[in-house]
């Protein structure tokens, strides 16, 4: 059977996926597992109410929905440790703010780094000065 359309793109993107993850593996299969770092990014929306929540059967026809817009507020939160988790390098926050109110004096000493970047998403240069300033020393 041949697959046509979007599924048959979809399988060979699959196939050329798990080449490309056996690629990595081979890569990697020459470093130690304590020297092979994870880095990932997830955005955090610190105003968005719940979209969805519980309401008891007998209430659901009382209750009326909102259709108000929820709120985008939100800042990348960076996650980076070794392979085996046995190293955490420290969270890192980016947001759109220079300095935050929450940052300001008398808070000094925010015991996370922090990262201003209009989008509050993680780029080249938020990348590099990352790596600098918490990656790097940690190693």
């Amino acid at each position: 059977m041949q697959l046509w359309g979007q599924a048959g793109s979809a399988a060979e993107a699959v196939r050329k996926g798990e080449r490309r993850m056996a690629e990595i593996r081979l890569d990697l299969a020459a470093y130690d597992p304590e020297n092979i770092y994870s880095m990932n990014e997830t955005a955090l929306q610190y105003r968005c109410l719940p979209s969805r929540t519980y309401i008891a059967a007998e209430r659901r026809r009382r209750v009326r929905g909102s259709k108000a817009m929820n709120a985008k507020d939100r800042v990348t939160l960076v996650l980076e440790c070794t392979a085996t988790g046995s190293q955490k390098i420290p969270v890192a926050i980016i947001g759109c703010a220079a300095f935050p109110q929450c940052l300001k004096p008398p808070l000094e000493g925010f015991p996370l780094p922090y990262f201003s970047q209009q989008s509050a998403w993680m780029d080249g240069s938020v990348y590099e000065k990352r790596f600098k300033t918490a990656s790097l020393p940690s190693v």
